[in-house]
């Protein structure tokens, strides 16, 4: 790899022979390439992000959460710590799917089952419908 490397990019000098092959390798990515499971067919498609009964509503692509798309449309949602444990963001999903991008945000399994969501970490997986819990 460090041959092709230093090849196509005209570096003939023996000095190149002592880099170390972990110099050519992400380390923070090795490993970590699929941390989470997302379908083809939902990855970087933009979803619709309703508030219920609102007349605004966001768009947010698969990676971005419900917040940070409802934020960037001037959706007003109460938030504290948007890393999914204080629960001051916590709705109901009404329609639609989300992920999380962490294994087991501040939710129960059963409040999970009853359609809560954490929308500061929540990221859409379909067009959603939320209502402040």
């Amino acid at each position: 790899m460090r041959r092709a490397l230093t090849s196509a990019a005209g570096i003939t000098s023996k000095a190149t022979e002592s880099v170390p092959a972990s110099y050519f390798q992400n380390s923070r990515l090795m490993g970590k390439v699929q941390a989470h499971s997302i379908p083809l067919s939902t990855r970087m498609k933009t979803f619709r992000i309703q508030i219920d009964g609102q007349a605004v509503d966001a768009e947010a692509d698969s990676e971005t959460s419900l917040f940070t798309a409802m934020t960037r449309a001037g959706i007003a949602w109460p938030v504290s710590c948007r890393n999914g444990t204080c629960r001051t963001c916590i709705a109901r999903l009404l329609k639609g799917k989300v992920r999380y991008e962490i294994p087991w945000p501040g939710l129960s399994a059963e409040e999970k089952q009853e359609g809560y969501c954490l929308p500061c970490v929540a990221r859409p997986l379909a067009d959603v419908v939320i209502v402040p819990a």
